[in-house]
């Protein structure tokens, strides 16, 4: 019997397994795929995640120094960082993760596929393929498409999700001169309505991707021509090495009653933690994961109830804006408003340069 078993390995399910081990339960961390394993993502994180995490500098692509927001008619404003972010390859960067949360005391099962979870009397019963794990207590850190969550009948919705698509590319130094090391994004309510373009520089080739809400898609082609079309105007000499799709939630975290069902805690993308004006989680997801852990240790130590406890612990670790809407987010279906919004950060930039 496991006090803690975290389904799902990713940034969120890593840190869970870590700090649960840290606190000192028993704990099992399950990865559906062989590790390491890719994870389709701009990769972008921004300086608070180098503040408040130690990253290994074998998993970063490039350094990112701010952000380049762009309105439909083309003009721009820049956010710079006061310190450098990072770009990082997803592989390397949850594989680190993982080893960190092994060090310290973790047991990982890759190449682990869970069928179901099951609840009862105080028990979480882990269905895989071979076998039946025991817990007191499940995390979900297992993603957008958590079996955890359809175990527990609470799937995303269609309403909920972005659907994204994103090319690796090869570009001319020439072009390549033009990003500049910004995480750049670019907002249109006629082509990504409620969603974003982005472009990450790498070490040898780029990310652009675009994504927005699902329910705004007419077509499944429409959304590659989009980004072909996009990248066509974007630069002049390119090589489009891969193509992928995947969703995100984008709506921000599941209601406060959906945080958890029974002995189960929702994390990650599977909780919905994740920033849903310009599609940043890594950070949300971290933090969240160690949330869930602090959750359920105070739940055992103290028999604190776990939603409640939960919700503070969010709050702990500067999640609960996530639930607020931004100025951004209101105004993406609006290209005036976007383009007024944009003019407004470029006289911010410059007061404060």
């Amino acid at each position: 019997m496991y006090d803690v078993v975290v389904v799902g390995c990713g940034p969120a399910g890593a840190m869970a397994v870590k700090r649960c081990a840290e606190l000192g339960l028993k704990v099992l961390g399950l990865e559906k795929y062989p590790l390491p394993r890719h994870k389709p993502c701009a990769g972008v994180l921004y300086p608070r995640v180098l503040e408040d995490f130690n990253i290994d500098e074998k998993t970063v692509a490039s350094q990112v120094i701010g952000v380049k927001i762009v309105a439909p008619n083309e003009t721009y404003a820049t956010v710079e960082f006061p310190e450098p972010g990072a770009v990082v390859y997803r592989k390397k960067f949850d594989y680190t993760l993982v080893k960190k949360a092994v060090k310290a005391g973790g047991i990982v099962s890759d190449n682990s596929k869970v069928l179901a979870v099951h609840q009862s009397k105080n028990i979480c019963r882990v269905l895989l393929e071979n076998k039946i794990i025991e817990a007191k207590y499940v995390i979900a850190a297992d993603g957008v498409y958590s079996i955890v969550a359809r175990s527990t009948g609470k799937p995303w919705s269609k309403e909920n999700l972005a659907i994204t698509i994103q090319a690796y590319l090869k570009v001319s130094p020439k072009d390549k001169k033009t990003i500049g090391k910004y995480f750049e994004v670019h907002y249109n309510a006629s082509t990504t309505p409620g969603g974003w373009t982005w472009i990450a520089e790498r070490e040898k080739d780029i990310v652009v991707g675009l994504g927005y809400p699902l329910k705004y898609l007419k077509t499944g082609k429409e959304l590659k021509e989009k980004l072909q079309a996009f990248i066509e105007k974007r630069f002049e000499e390119k090589q489009i090495i891969k193509l992928e799709t995947y969703m995100l939630p984008i709506t921000g975290p599941k209601n406060p009653e959906d945080l958890t069902v029974g002995n189960i805690v929702f994390t990650g993308d599977a909780g919905g933690f994740i920033r849903s004006d310009t599609g940043e989680g890594i950070y949300y997801a971290m933090h969240s994961g160690l949330a869930a852990a602090e959750t359920i240790h105070e739940a055992i130590n103290t028999k604190t109830l776990l939603k409640e406890t939960y919700l503070a612990k969010i709050e702990d670790h500067g999640l609960k804006h996530l639930y607020q809407q931004t100025e951004l987010k209101t105004i993406l279906l609006d290209n005036n408003k976007i383009e007024k919004y944009v003019k407004k950060l470029q006289k911010l930039s410059k007061r404060f340069k």
